[in-house]
């Protein structure tokens, strides 16, 4: 069944999905604040779910990010911890990704090649030179803030 889908069908149910997950953050929060009772219960399926559907959507259109980004939302870390799991997460779905890559011939083309030595020095530099800043980063504001961004990626990811 998922082999039958077309790129355009597949952006637009993960949106679906990413703004269904945002609409329980969101009302799950309210129903927290006010009722001091009802809160997210995470379940061991929730997780397979979402890196399945992570998974999924990543090799089949690249957007694996949204369903990732809600579910991680979900668990209240730190944005440290958040930022860790989620680059851990996707260096490892995209080398899973790699032999099909190399077998579709997609590496072969030299600017893919080329852009492999930038890749290297960027990354390193990338990463360490956000360290200091994730480590100030209010934990409510980079929740809201990642919340904004994961909106936006929903809604383009319908208006495809």
């Amino acid at each position: 069944m998922l082999v039958s889908l077309d790129s355009t069908t597949l952006k637009h149910i993960l949106g679906v999905v990413t703004l269904l997950l945002i609409v329980y953050k969101v009302a799950n929060t309210a129903m927290v604040r006010y009722l001091q009772q009802a809160a997210y219960a995470h379940r061991p399926w929730h997780g397979i779910l979402t890196g399945v559907t992570s998974g999924i959507g990543s090799a089949l259109a690249n957007t694996g990010g949204p369903p990732m980004t809600a579910y991680m939302l979900l668990q209240k870390m730190s944005p440290r911890t958040f930022v860790g799991t989620q680059t851990l997460f996707f260096v490892i779905i995209n080398w899973i990704k790699v032999p099909g890559y190399v077998a579709g011939g997609v590496f072969n083309d030299l600017g893919m090649i080329g852009l492999a030595p930038l890749a290297l020095l960027l990354i390193p530099l990338l990463v360490f030179g956000s360290r200091p800043i994730i480590h100030r980063v209010n934990h409510t504001v980079f929740d809201w803030l990642i919340t904004g961004l994961l909106l936006w990626a929903a809604v383009s990811l319908l208006t495809v």
